[in-house]
């Protein structure tokens, strides 16, 4: 049955990239560590004008850090809506499972495609989501996605160290010096720089604006973290926040950590902004 919000009609859902009822299409990185791989399709032609959609993620059984391209349009014409999502997964031969919401319209009839690069060669993911319209997801609609840190030469982020004093927060690092567009809505995304040995800690991460030396903090003391008899990876992968932010501000971000391991305390940060 269909959801109903005040002013915004019934919530329509309709799945996309699952090659089988259980699972998600494969999407394989290049040959070469740091190259974008082929698109693989998602959809062939969506049914619905969708509002935005989830994207789900099962991150490989490789040790592997991650950047994740969305995108419609025909084969050899696809158009990225969204770029370089980073996420890492494990080292233990476990898949590390992933999920978001894009605020991004997909007009009905689109083809969708997704491809990837890892710091490991072949390195796959496996891809699947919703597409959702009306409802609540009407108001969230957004017209374009930005990305800011991620590093393409490692498939990773802005390196983030907290120094050595545990629980203490460290120096900021710039992730933009000035982003190219506002940010309504973003996607925090965490990455574990390729590192499969990581000690069990947890995270306190600021995401800020403003000048070096005078930053402001927008979004406070999101909360990560590592386990080592699981996931090396960082958990959570994906973070949402809502926060109002200018074209032109310079974005950096700081953290704590309960560890001070000289490699273990160290996580990527890159910041997808829509607006």
């Amino acid at each position: 049955m269909p959801l109903f919000f005040a002013g915004h009609g019934p919530t329509s859902y309709e799945t996309f990239g699952h090659a089988t009822v259980a699972n998600g299409t494969t999407v394989t990185a290049s040959a070469s560590a740091n190259t974008k791989g082929a698109y693989a399709e998602l959809s062939a032609s969506t049914g619905i004008d969708a509002d935005g959609f989830y994207l789900y993620v099962l991150a490989g059984t490789l040790l592997a850090d991650y950047l994740i391209d969305v995108a419609v349009g025909a084969s050899s014409s696809e158009v990225d809506i969204l770029s370089n999502l980073l996420c890492s997964s494990p080292s233990n031969n476990s898949e590390a499972p992933f999920e978001v919401y894009i605020p991004l319209p997909i007009p009905a009839g689109s083809r969708i495609a997704c491809r990837c690069q890892s710091s490991d060669s072949n390195a796959a993911l496996t891809v699947s989501g919703v597409i959702v319209k009306g409802g609540f997801y009407e108001a969230m609609k957004m017209n374009r996605a930005t990305t800011y840190g991620a590093d393409t030469s490692d498939s990773g982020g802005v390196s983030i160290d907290p120094g050595g004093t545990i629980n203490t927060k460290g120096s900021y690092s710039q992730i933009s010096a000035a982003i190219t567009n506002p940010i309504r809505y973003a996607i925090i995304c965490a990455g574990a720089q390729n590192n499969g040995v990581r000690t069990s800690m947890t995270h306190a991460v600021d995401i800020a604006y403003g000048g070096a030396g005078s930053e402001t903090i927008i979004v406070p003391d999101i909360n990560l973290r590592q386990v080592a008899t699981s996931f090396d990876t960082i958990q959570p992968a994906w973070l949402p926040r809502f926060f109002d932010l200018d074209a032109g501000q310079r974005l950096a971000a700081r953290q704590a950590s309960s560890n001070n391991d000289a490699t273990d305390r160290l996580l990527d940060i890159a910041v997808v902004g829509f607006d």
